[in-house]
Formats: C-alpha cells, sequence, structure tokens
C-alpha cells in the first residue's frame, strides 16, 4: 500500500532516504502508504426475508455498512525536532514507466483521507427445508450474490519550502497544495454454491454455512490529480486538473462463511447471534489502482489509473431477532 511508486536505489521508500534538489539541497525524506488506515469497528445492518416451499425455502438477504474514513496524517513534517531525520514526505513517480530519481515534496503537511463502504445482497434456494425438523442435517444452497465496494482515497500534500528544498527562495506562504484523488466503485455479480450445516434443538439451533461463488466484477476507476508539480522554483511548473477514467470488467471470486445461533423464545419469536466472514476476490482498491508515473514536466501530468486488482475481507458480528409468520 504504498503512496507512490519504487524509486531507484531506495529498498524501503517508507524509510527515510535522500533527495538531491535541483536547487543543491541535500535533505530526508520519506513516502507514506495506507497501513495506519483502520477500517474496523463500522456500523452495519443486516437483514433477511424466507419463504417457505414444497421443495425447500427461499431467502433474500440484504446487508451493507455505513461510510467510514480513517484519514493518513504524516506526524513528523513540518519538521520541528532537530532529532527527527525526516524533513518532507515524498510522493515519488516513475520516470516514463521505469524506476528514477523523481519525488514530489511536502514539507508543510500531508493528509490522506481513506473512506469506505460495502452493500451486499443475496437470493439463495435451500433445497429439501423442512421447519419443524429437529436433529442434525444439511441443506445444498445454490444461489446468486451482489457486492458494491466502493472506496475513495483523497491524498493533499503542503509546501512552503520549510525545509529548504529550494535554496534561497525562502517560504511559501499559504503553501503549494498538491492534489492526487481516487475513487473505485466495484459492482461484482456472481453465481454461488454451498451447504447449510444445521443442528435444531427445542430450544436452540447452531448453523454453519459456507458457499463459494465465481463471477464477474465490473469497476470504474478515477484518478484526477490537480496541481500536482506546481512549483515557482526552476524549473518554473503550473499543473492544472488531470482526469483518468478506467472502466473494466475482470474475473471475481467470491467465498462466504456464515455461523449462528438461534435461540427459540417462543413460537413465532427467536433471537440470533452469529458471525459472518466474505472474501471477495478480483476487487479495486483505492490505493492500488493510481499509477504514479511522470513523462516530463513539458506535458501533462501523467499520475493515472491501472488495472490492478486486490482482494478483500469483511468480519461482521450479527445480534437481532427473527419473527416466524404463520
Amino acid at each position: 500500500g504504498l503512496l507512490g511508486a519504487p524509486i531507484a536505489g531506495v529498498a524501503d521508500p517508507r524509510q527515510p532516504f535522500i533527495v538531491s534538489t535541483p536547487s543543491g539541497a541535500i535533505i530526508d525524506a520519506r513516502v507514506m502508504d495506507v497501513s495506519s488506515v483502520d477500517l474496523k469497528n463500522i456500523n452495519g445492518i443486516r437483514a433477511t426475508v424466507g419463504i417457505p416451499l414444497r421443495f425447500g425455502s427461499i431467502e433474500g438477504l440484504v446487508w451493507g455498512t455505513q461510510q467510514h474514513t480513517d484519514t493518513i496524517i504524516a506526524q513528523d513534517i513540518p519538521n520541528n525536532n532537530p532529532l527527527n531525520p525526516v524533513n518532507a514526505v515524498a510522493t515519488s513517480l516513475l520516470s516514463n514507466g521505469s524506476p528514477g530519481p523523481l519525488v514530489i515534496l511536502h514539507d508543510q503537511g500531508f493528509n490522506a483521507p481513506y473512506s469506505a463502504k460495502i452493500f451486499g445482497a443475496e437470493t439463495n434456494l435451500y433445497y429439501n427445508y423442512q421447519n419443524p425438523r429437529l436433529g442434525v442435517r444439511v441443506l445444498p444452497v445454490f444461489g446468486f450474490r451482489y457486492n458494491d465496494y466502493d472506496e475513495s482515497l483523497y491524498q493533499r500534500g503542503y509546501f512552503s519550502n520549510t525545509s529548504d528544498a529550494a535554496v534561497g527562495f525562502g517560504t511559501i506562504s499559504p503553501p503549494l497544495v498538491r492534489h492526487i484523488n481516487s475513487i473505485v466503485d466495484n459492482n461484482i455479480y456472481a453465481g454461488q454454491v454451498g451447504a447449510r450445516f444445521e443442528f435444531a434443538h427445542q430450544w436452540v439451533t447452531l448453523g454453519v454455512e459456507p458457499k463459494v461463488g465465481v463471477g464477474l466484477n465490473h469497476y470504474d476507476a478515477t484518478v484526477q490529480t490537480a496541481d500536482l508539480r506546481d512549483s515557482p522554483f526552476p524549473p518554473v511548473v503550473n499543473d492544472g486538473v488531470t482526469t483518468s477514467h478506467l472502466r473494466k470488467v475482470n474475473a471475481a471470486t467470491t467465498f462466504d462463511l456464515r455461523t449462528y445461533a438461534t435461540v427459540h423464545v417462543n413460537n413465532w419469536f427467536n433471537v440470533r447471534v452469529g458471525w459472518t466472514f466474505v472474501w471477495l476476490g478480483g476487487v479495486a482498491r483505492a490505493n492500488n489502482v493510481i499509477y504514479y508515473n511522470d513523462l516530463g514536466t513539458s506535458v501533462p501530468p501523467a499520475v493515472g489509473t491501472r488495472s490492478n486488482p486486490s482482494n478483500l475481507w469483511v468480519s461482521s458480528f450479527t445480534i437481532g431477532g427473527e419473527v416466524v409468520l404463520p
């Protein structure tokens, strides 16, 4: 999850490395990553409706989370600690697709809000479902699922020359602000099969339900930059806004594991607790779709989109009630 490209001669850009600027300054910089992003403890909702049939039952399920945002912040700039070797945070760029020394420096501040939300819907057929039926039973499951997963990452870098990267030019006020925005919208459609393993007792029912699916992910990715390489120092650069858009369809795989316990309060109401693990493959992520590249200051910024599918997993704990209609 590096917020930049590999740098020639630097094994790990997350650690401080030396940057030589056109004005002759030698400063220490590092590249940020997304390791500090915390997408845990997000509230959500889950609802299921089941209809019994002669040969089984059909269940419809919807679930989702609210949008959650966690912000990446560079704590070590501006550098007010003489013991801190880092003078700037860098956004590293490829040179025409190859690792090189190119970096964009931010010495006044850097922050990047990372947002995510997910929505899912399923329709499943449980064959030979009979209710009530006590004891152990295994029910084949056939179904279809849809998942909508959205992410955004808004990078803001501030440069005021407090690091003296431009020797002899003084401080810029207000600081230059460089923007890299990325947004992804995943739409996964997959058929799935599995089984429900259930032990039903008069007072409690325990169940485990694994399902695997194969399908397609139709996703849109947008990367936008604004004032990315702006500099009043030689060589003077005044970038505007650039936008790169990618629309792609690729294979997607899913795995869903649900465990639950149902306490039978009376004939029409149950209390249910459960834990669900969902794994989605072939997903576009906001930090992975950014192609950090540069073709020279004589042309617009070449930071754009790339196809780089990744994986995603969601773990959730649920507690709620179940109403059995006559």
